[in-house]
């Protein structure tokens, strides 16, 4: 079920709210004067059952502000910037303290302000005690709106209201003028001048008698000038007319765009406030794990305590005490390891026996081992065997120096110095 639409009108004496639907008035509450009308009407739409639909919020014409530019003073393509500029020579305030909107006609435009701050502060009570505020309408011009489509041919509207008598002028079925006399004698002054403009009676369309002596052309009004302006205010708050000035705008539009963003805030601040939530829930989580774990590491180490040193008391530090038995027990290790070992000669000699090639005949004249150094005095029948003699026991780890080789009756007589490769010393390869 869609929301309902309202409106309220700020009467200078007198605020009212009404229920809207398409057809107009549904209900319709006097707000008597009080210090606070803003909770006064807040009140009054909370007993009528307001949903959080829209509201229009229409103006009286006693804080209305109006002038008229001729079309002949505009630049070509005037923004609205410059048209309140041209304004503020017929207002009384500065433009820089007024919200205005522009309506335009074939000869003039017809400018309406409201001065800004009061009006903006009231909507920010409004809203800020729940009401979602969609358009700023004077209440004049909604009835004038109506009673365009229904007398399309008037020149001038007139109303009888408790602030005076509203006088808005036309030109070619748009508003070019409106404005507020005081008496009969200022509204007959008015009408006469404005015939006196146009060259010809004027077609009036009134709520009221016609002035002594008018020579105008009255012409009966279908409808009063309140039922015409809700008529209007229900059709705009549908979506399916837009208002003939419309002052929800610049600074009067800032409270409409944070309340309009105040869902999306009061979203982001849960859900910032469910992540700082969450968060320190899994701080909370990770510390008594992690208290867990400390517990677990204190057991395991008071253990490993006890296994590598039985029978002595548990201390209070334990971890700095076994890693000073670590670091002891590392230094002892590294000592150790520098105390240097004993060459083995007779590996030395196993390893040499191992290379020795069985595929040619070889005299030992003499072998001497010390250490890892060998000492050979041999014979071979050829050149070629003392190369295959040196070169198997190259391939049994040894380093040896190019032999000397001496012809020696039918032999020849090969003397060299092996040394057994450092990678073999060990003797962690021999059998």
């Amino acid at each position: 079920m869609s929301r309902r639409h309202w409106c309220l009108l700020m009467d200078s004496s007198t605020w009212r709210v009404m229920d809207l639907t398409d057809k107009g008035l549904v209900t319709e509450v006097g707000l008597a004067g009080s210090e606070s009308p803003t909770d006064a009407a807040w009140t009054v739409f909370q007993d009528l059952g307001y949903d959080g639909g829209d509201v229009l919020l229409a103006l009286p014409s006693v804080i209305c502000l109006t002038g008229q530019i001729p079309i002949s003073r505009l630049p070509p393509r005037a923004d609205d910037q410059t048209k309140l500029f041209l304004l503020e020579d017929l207002l009384p305030v500065a433009a820089e303290e007024v919200t205005a909107d522009f309506l335009s006609s074939p000869s003039r435009i017809l400018g309406v302000a409201v001065v800004t701050e009061p009006l903006r502060q009231t909507i920010e009570q409004l809203e800020n005690l729940g009401l979602s505020i969609h358009s700023i309408v004077p209440w004049s011009l909604l009835a004038a709106h109506d009673w365009i489509h229904q007398r399309g041919e008037a020149d001038v509207l007139v109303a009888s209201r408790p602030s005076g008598v509203e006088i808005i002028e036309m030109a070619e079925g748009r508003i070019c003028g409106w404005s507020v006399a005081d008496s009969e004698k200022e509204l007959q002054w008015r009408l006469a001048a404005l015939a006196a403009d146009v060259g010809r009676a004027l077609a009036v369309v009134s709520d009221a008698s016609p002035p002594t002596g008018d020579s105008n052309r009255w012409i009966a009004s279908a409808s009063s000038w309140d039922a015409a302006a809700l008529a209007t205010a229900g059709q705009v708050m549908s979506g399916s007319m837009s208002p003939l000035i419309e002052l929800r705008r610049d600074r009067l539009e800032g409270a409409a765009t944070s309340r309009a963003l105040r869902g999306y805030v009061r979203m982001f601040q849960f859900t910032t406030a469910l992540l700082l939530l969450t968060m320190l829930a899994g701080v909370l989580w990770q510390a008594a794990r992690y208290s867990r774990m400390a517990d677990d590491y204190v057991s395991r180490q008071q253990r490993l305590f006890q296994q590598i040193l039985p029978g002595q008391p548990i201390p209070a530090g334990i971890r700095s005490r076994l890693e000073s038995e670590r670091a002891r027990l590392r230094t002892q290790q590294e000592s150790a390891a520098k105390i240097p070992g004993r060459d083995s000669a007779l590996l030395t000699l196993v390893q040499f026996l191992r290379g020795v090639p069985t595929s040619i005949r070889i005299k030992v004249n003499g072998l001497a081992v010390a250490g890892h150094q060998v000492n050979v005095r041999s014979e071979v029948r050829t050149p070629g065997d003392a190369s295959t003699f040196v070169q198997a026991l190259r391939d049994a780890g040894f380093q040896v120096k190019i032999p000397r080789s001496v012809r020696s009756g039918e032999s020849y007589a090969v003397d060299f110095d092996a040394q057994l490769n450092p990678v073999l010393r060990t003797g962690a390869d021999l059998p």
